[in-house]
């Protein structure tokens, strides 16, 4: 998930009182018995030891209030270890005797590290809990949960809405009302986009002041698939002025706004807004592109000038000699090694794509080809052994490495990143992209350890 939070998650979660309640004087037996059985919890580190203490505590407001204090206060440790160790149901149990200290903690700690998965782990087990969670908190969380993944799961998110709804409370609930409905809104909005463009949306619309690279072709991509379904009259569109360039949100209102039709013009409007966006994008570069112009124009050269015939012997030790001979990278050119012994006729599709430009590549990085086509062992491989030995162009880089977060098992992607995240990797950033794009995709897939790599590596700089 992402790093990012609305002013009103920041402000809900804060809150001191919020999901506690107020009961009667804390008995002092059951206080310190809920120590006890919080500091066996600690002295184990296990989801067995967590299973005992709710069971024993979240029995009664009261002692599910004074539980969850002893808990979070034996941790002491803003919840980390604490979050790895809570799960769903134990979160459900506490939201049944409408208490949520410990949820609120744990919620956000999964938000911080970006443990999706979780998060909608939680939101299944209060919709499928029996009897029903009808406590005010739990509709509280569950609003919380649908504005959080309002974007990332477009599906569920909105039956997730509609049933905290009649657990809130409008006057105490308005700024947490109105965020789920925003997000859930622009979730649904976007829902028929890829899911790379929601990832990004999900991060940029709510960050809108970060320095966000515009002019990458992840964004690129982004913006060209958003401008043919934003409508012009959306609730939302406040939130995508704030966060889009303006010269493309100028553009995009000057296509929408009525005109009379030129005498000799034939073409479609949509013709003429791509031309206007091409003109943005060169208004971005001579605004703050020419240091990307600088570091890839020895690419771009080489990809415009007329392509000799590649031989069949063509071999990949030879392609880039200034490429660092590290233990990686030794590792890596060992994988390739290995693929194309295996499948000798990738070798020459390989080599095209390493020094080809987008427009030649397209099609192999697509699986558009006999030789190797999407849903081929083939195809997989051809994306291995690009991201072990990325393409010269970086638009083709960038677009390997989204295809191949979607073709490649989360298996196969975590062990070719383990051989793409070292310092002297050539394509760290994509690398790490991929790292992020991974957990958000596929985090049901990996272990517990393998998330945390990944997490780390999306985070570093």
């Amino acid at each position: 998930m992402d790093n990012q939070y609305s002013d009103d998650f920041q402000r809900f979660a804060a809150e001191p009182t919020w999901g506690g309640g107020h009961y009667r004087t804390p008995d002092p037996d059951l206080e310190s018995r809920a120590r006890e059985l919080a500091s066996y919890v600690v002295k184990t580190g296990s989801e067995a030891s967590m299973t005992q203490f709710c069971e024993q505590l979240y029995v009664n407001p009261g002692a599910a209030h004074q539980g969850s204090q002893a808990l979070l206060a034996t941790f002491d440790d803003s919840g980390l270890w604490l979050a790895s160790l809570a799960q769903p149901a134990h979160l459900v149990a506490e939201l049944r005797h409408q208490c949520a200290l410990l949820t609120r903690v744990v919620v956000t700690q999964w938000t911080r590290q970006g443990e999706t998965h979780k998060l909608v782990r939680l939101a299944e087990a209060l919709m499928d809990a029996q009897p029903p969670v009808l406590s005010h908190e739990a509709g509280q969380i569950m609003a919380l949960l649908a504005s959080l993944l309002g974007i990332l799961r477009p599906g569920p998110a909105p039956r997730w809405l509609a049933a905290s709804r009649p657990l809130l409370r409008d006057s105490v609930d308005p700024h947490l009302i109105k965020e789920a409905v925003q997000w859930v809104s622009v979730g649904q909005l976007l829902a028929p986009l890829p899911q790379e463009d929601r990832h990004l949306w999900n991060r940029r619309l709510r960050d809108p002041e970060h320095d966000w690279d515009w002019e990458s072709q992840e964004a690129l991509d982004a913006l060209r698939h958003l401008a043919v379904l934003l409508p012009e009259d959306h609730d939302s569109l406040h939130l995508f002025r704030a966060t889009i360039p303006r010269c493309w949100w100028e553009l995009w209102r000057d296509q929408r706004q009525p005109r009379a039709p030129a005498v000799d013009s034939k073409a479609p409007r949509f013709s003429n807004f791509i031309l206007g966006l091409a003109v943005g994008v060169g208004c971005m570069m001579l605004a703050g592109g020419w240091t990307t112009f600088q570091n890839s124009s020895p690419d771009t050269a080489e990809s415009v000038a007329p392509q000799s015939p590649v031989e069949k012997g063509y071999s990949f030790h030879a392609v880039d000699t200034s490429v660092p001979q590290s233990p990686y990278m030794k590792a890596r050119q060992d994988e390739i090694a290995s693929i194309l012994k295996s499948m000798p006729e990738l070798e020459r599709m390989y080599g095209l794509v390493k020094k080809g430009n987008l427009n030649d590549s397209l099609n192999y990085v697509q699986g558009q080809t006999s030789l190797a086509a999407q849903g081929s062992r083939e195809y997989q491989s051809l994306l291995r052994c690009l991201m072990l030995d990325p393409p010269l162009d970086l638009a083709v880089r960038s677009q390997v490495a989204k295809a191949a977060v979607r073709v490649l098992t989360a298996k196969e992607m975590f062990t070719t990143l383990q051989l793409c995240l070292h310092p002297d990797s050539p394509n760290l950033k994509e690398a790490r992209e991929c790292a992020e794009l991974l957990l958000a995709l596929s985090s049901d897939d990996l272990t517990e350890d393998e998330r945390q790599i990944l997490f780390a590596a999306s985070t570093s700089k």
